[in-house]
């Protein structure tokens, strides 16, 4: 049966007509909307990827040390001293809000346009001739 089926092109693995997540056209929204994962699970995932990011950033040495050499360049000093890095604490955090929100809305519809199979198409032809041209320039020079 299994043969027969697989002949036949009902979308099974190893028929070819077959998408990259495993599913066909046969199967329709229905198997999709099943392998998506309940709503709390989906939330779960969403907080442990922010608590996850979050950890990584505030125990990162490397934040620390940019706050410790930089940001006294930009204090005065006087009576308001931890208002004003309180200020600029605040003040970083909002800007780099404000950055990803950008990047993640410009993200989305780049990934969008380059979705298309023309325009993949010569990204890819694009990006494998400026990778050929940088090792004939690394070769070159050494």
């Amino acid at each position: 049966m299994h043969g027969e089926a697989a002949a036949q092109g009902d979308g099974r693995p190893g028929t070819g007509r077959e998408r990259r997540d495993g599913t066909s056209a046969a199967d329709g929204p229905d198997r999709l909307a099943a392998a998506r994962p309940p709503d709390g699970q989906a939330c779960g995932r969403w907080r442990s990827g922010f608590a996850q990011g979050f950890l990584t950033n505030v125990l990162n040495p490397k934040a620390a040390l940019f706050f410790l050499s930089i940001l006294p360049q930009f204090v005065h000093g006087g009576d308001s001293t931890t208002r004003e890095i309180f200020f600029l604490g605040i003040l970083d955090v909002l800007i780099g809000i404000v950055y990803w929100f950008a990047l993640v809305v410009v993200a989305a519809r780049l990934r969008v346009f380059l979705a298309r199979p023309k325009v993949r198409h010569h990204w890819e032809l694009t990006t494998g001739w400026l990778f050929i041209a940088i090792g004939v320039g690394v070769a070159a020079a050494a």
